[in-house]
């Protein structure tokens, strides 16, 4: 009886490292169909849509005078 138990328990973990590599192969396999270069154009789009750093000096900040 404990016999199966213990086989039971070894097929449960097969099955879920089976999933698991099945899902990692399958990621791989879509990463190289779609490249990430059309997921960085959309990052950039989204991110350059107009608007731009503003840098302004801190009239706080401490000045140096150049001798």
């Amino acid at each position: 009886m404990k016999v199966l138990e213990k086989l039971n328990e070894v097929k449960i973990e097969r099955k879920k490292f089976m999933l698991t590599a099945g899902l990692i192969g399958l990621g791989a396999f879509l990463l190289a169909k779609f490249p990430v270069r059309f997921v960085s154009n959309r990052a950039e789009k989204l991110f350059s849509s107009g608007s731009k750093l503003k840098v302004r000096g801190n009239p706080e900040s401490v000045k140096r005078n150049n001798v």
